[in-house]
């Protein structure tokens, strides 16, 4: 898991309450708040098919969004502020490593006035 304090990969982390907010850190950031629950090592989520079933991301999406937030001069947290997001989602989901679900996609759309889900048939018709 991704230490939502320094950003660096952990297997060993826990949940603690910083500022008011629980978050997940690394052993190492930890201290700087009070423990609520340590966890067991998870693998990433890489997608949630089911709600994407009958739609397909268009390739690159990743990339897409990076550039898309990078042109009107937005930090991850400050598009996660404004998308009610967490910022480590947005950065998994630019870094191509969790398929944002059905809702988030749309939310990313309407955000950037860009294409990202594409239905199946329309795939196929071109």
């Amino acid at each position: 898991m991704e230490c939502e304090l320094c950003g660096s990969e952990s297997r060993n982390s826990v949940e603690i309450l910083f500022e008011g907010k629980r978050i997940i850190a690394c052993l190492d950031c930890s201290s700087m708040g009070t423990m609520i629950e340590a966890r067991k090592p998870v693998k990433p989520q890489l997608a949630k098919t089911t709600e994407l079933e009958e739609f397909n991301l268009v390739e690159g999406y990743g990339t897409l969004l990076r550039k898309a937030r990078e042109k009107k001069g937005l930090t991850i947290e400050d598009q996660a502020k404004q998308l009610f997001e967490r910022a480590s989602t947005i950065q998994h989901v630019e870094h191509e490593k969790l398929l944002p679900d059905l809702k988030l996609a749309r939310k990313l759309e309407k955000f950037f006035k860009t294409e990202l889900i594409k239905e199946k048939e329309e795939e196929k018709a071109e």
